[in-house]
């Protein structure tokens, strides 16, 4: 059975009642609270249809009601005003990212940023080096089979790699591998680089191309991302809220921030897709905590995706601030990425 007009009304009225007190809502409290016009009964009854149909929960018989995991899917995906004009996006226009000569600096205020506008925590994901695109690299001998090889991108990210070598290469090796990679292959991500030489060994066997590809695929190889890649800020501002009194899920909270590979599980999800994707409850199975949602978007450079960012805070979160506040913060992002390409590329390296 769908929802009436009526039953969306209420249901509205009830989670921004809950969102805002974190107590649970009675008829009265709506009567009192909203405009919705209608009698503690009615109000009283419709709730009790919501409680029916999955919506509405009552912790104890004589308390008000809150909402499930359920409703707050049904608000994200059909209550949420997303319109240009909507309070949500008031004051973002102003909102912008101080430039720093350090790509990571800029990352770690991006994350503050959205600490302290949303009071939930801020999280920011460094993109995958092998999906940059490729400008330069050089590289120093460390001794023996040992190579430092200090890689690009043109977007201003620089990546120092030890990379240990089958075999010692000479020092007319190294030169030939570095001219032909900075000559042949700006412009290009890692990946592609890489599927490139693969093909060229098989058709042309040149004796470097091997060199080459073990190199490449050294810098290609770290799939997942280390713990140094995923900036977090604001973690007490989660602990505050009275959803985490409980000592368990306190304990469980702390060890989703210490183990920050469980967060990058759910990250991973909102990678190659388009706009702000929003996890709730169970949805973040990998967190540990059911009271937990998981607002990301993508933030771009060009046509690239290029890494995510997000907010993490209670099931109750202010979804109306927080979405919007996410989209303008990867927006801003990316813009800052795609000026630090143009600056890159204008300067040379």
């Amino acid at each position: 059975m769908g929802l009436t007009g009526r039953d969306q009304e209420i249901l509205r009225a009830t989670i921004v009642c809950y969102i805002r007190t974190a107590t649970p809502v009675g008829s009265r409290t709506l009567t009192k609270s909203s405009e919705l016009g209608l009698s503690p009964a009615t109000i009283r009854n419709v709730m009790a249809d919501l409680e029916e149909m999955g919506y509405l929960a009552q912790p104890h018989t004589s308390s008000g009601r809150v909402p499930t995991e359920k409703a707050y899917r049904y608000y994200v995906d059909y209550l949420l005003d997303t319109t240009p004009g909507s309070s949500g996006k008031a004051g973002l226009v102003a909102l912008r990212l101080t430039p720093s000569d350090d790509v990571k600096d800029t990352l770690q205020e991006a994350s503050r940023l959205l600490s302290l506008l949303s009071n939930y925590t801020g999280v920011v994901v460094t993109p995958k080096f092998s999906s940059l695109r490729f400008k330069r690299v050089e590289f120093a001998r460390l001794g023996g089979r040992s190579l430092l090889a200090i890689f690009v991108s043109e977007d201003g990210f620089i990546q120092h790699r030890k990379v240990e070598m089958d075999e010692e290469p000479s020092a007319d090796q190294l030169r030939l591998i570095a001219e032909e990679l900075n000559t042949r292959f700006r412009g290009q991500d890692l990946r592609t680089i890489r599927s490139i030489l693969i093909e060229e060994m098989r058709e042309h066997k040149r004796q470097y191309d091997q060199l080459m590809d073990q190199i490449i695929n050294a810098a290609h190889g770290a799939q997942t991302h280390h713990p140094d890649d995923l900036y977090v800020e604001g973690k007490t501002k989660i602990l505050d809220l009275p959803e985490f009194a409980d000592a368990s899920k306190m304990k469980a909270l702390f060890k989703t921030f210490e183990e920050k590979y469980m967060m990058m599980t759910l990250v991973d999800k909102s990678l190659d897709t388009e706009g702000v994707q929003v996890f709730i409850g169970s949805e973040n199975a990998a967190l540990g905590v059911n009271d937990l949602s998981l607002v990301l978007a993508n933030y771009r450079c060009g046509a690239h995706s290029y890494g995510t960012l997000g907010v993490l805070g209670p099931t109750r979160m202010e979804y109306d601030l927080v979405i919007p506040l996410v989209d303008h913060v990867a927006t801003l992002l990316g813009t800052f990425l795609e000026e630090q390409s143009r600056s890159v590329r204008a300067e040379g390296w």
